[in-house]
């Protein structure tokens, strides 16, 4: 069994922006966090064999050894990442691109790239190799909520097209939006590709893995419990860009996961302070009323209030780290992640007397 250890990146990413008066009355709460979280992070996740030796069902025999290139945007999720690139090791490069500019017009940038603090730390050096790591400068004025990602996209697309030509197909998308592994599989060893470029039909459960929800985006149409990202590409195209609206409408690739809206608190507090769902500063002494299991439950419920969920069909696929390790990341069934009590604690210390769990 191999422990993998928790990188300190995320919490000392939450101090800094604390530090920077994000939240309402961060002078008073700082000093006492700080202390809290830039000792030594001493809680690791739950135990987790390496998933490559994990066997998996081949859905054909392989007949071609095409060169895939899966791009990501990534802006700071960690967990995600990880899982990510578990799920097309052995299969494919994955290139990552990150921006220290925020998708938030009321937020400061980000203080550096997670990636160069991450691809070291014992999570993710075994995939180093895989990873082609792309950083985006872009210093446009943000002017509208959207702006900065529509700028990543851009950013993304001209990196893709520097190196097509060493590929067969290229998956363009967020760090969150995951083609399956048996699809990926597929484009690279199958015969009978799928007509490209096409979307995606993958689940979206909103912090839920158990659950697929209607989207705003469907590439089966109204009605229909999918998510039409990422895109997939032949590497003779000409632009690489996550496509809400095709081109040329071939019909989607089925089979995926939209690990969105993840309700793990520091992920909760960074997508809160960076991300398009901003709506203002935190109140840290109301922030600490709730019970974490208040917030969680907020997390999940809110964002599906106008939505139609159910038990997940074709469109999903589960990840194989968490196939293989099921209380890695708990909080994707609505559990509480150690990690997260820890951060919760710290933050509320003397505050809250009791944490439900």
């Amino acid at each position: 069994m191999k422990v993998i250890t928790t990188t300190v990146v995320l919490t000392i990413t939450v101090i800094q922006l604390l530090d920077l008066n994000l939240f309402s009355n961060a002078a008073s709460v700082s000093n006492d966090i700080n202390l809290a979280y830039r000792g030594t992070w001493t809680h690791e996740p739950t135990e987790c064999p390496d998933p490559i030796y994990v066997p998996e069902r081949t859905p054909c025999t392989p007949t071609h050894n095409r060169s895939i290139l899966i791009a990501r945007m990534f802006a700071h999720e960690v967990d995600t990442l990880e899982i990510v690139l578990a799920e097309n090791e052995g299969l494919a490069d994955v290139m990552v691109v990150e921006n220290l500019r925020t998708h938030n017009v009321q937020a400061i940038d980000k203080p550096y790239y997670l990636w160069n603090e991450l691809r070291h730390g014992d999570r993710f050096k075994k995939f180093e190799q895989s990873v082609l790591f792309r950083q985006c400068e872009s210093k446009k004025d943000k002017k509208g909520m959207w702006d900065a990602e529509w700028d990543d996209n851009d950013c993304l697309s001209n990196f893709v097209d520097e190196v097509k030509k060493e590929y067969d197909i290229i998956v363009v998308g967020s760090v969150d939006e995951m083609l399956s592994r048996e699809n990926i599989y597929k484009l690279k060893y199958c015969d009978n590709l799928p007509a490209l470029p096409a979307p995606s039909a993958i689940s979206t459960g909103f912090g839920l893995l158990s659950r697929s929800c209607t989207t705003d985006w469907s590439a089966r149409g109204t009605g229909s419990h999918d998510f039409i990202l990422p895109t997939t590409y032949p590497a003779s195209d000409t632009r690489f860009d996550r496509q809400f609206t095709l081109r040329k409408p071939n019909p989607p690739i089925v089979g995926g996961v939209h690990l969105t809206n993840y309700c793990f608190l520091p992920n909760m507090l960074l997508k809160t302070i960076w991300a398009t769902e901003y709506k203002g500063t935190i109140d840290h002494a109301q922030f600490c009323k709730k019970t974490l299991m208040a917030h969680k439950t907020e997390c999940l419920q809110s964002i599906v209030a106008k939505k139609h969920c159910q038990p997940p069909g074709s469109e999903y696929a589960v990840p194989r780290l968490i196939a293989q390790c099921p209380d890695r990341f708990p909080a994707w069934e609505g559990k509480i992640d150690p990690r997260e009590e820890y951060v919760y604690k710290m933050m509320c210390a003397g505050r809250v007397e009791v944490l439900e769990s």
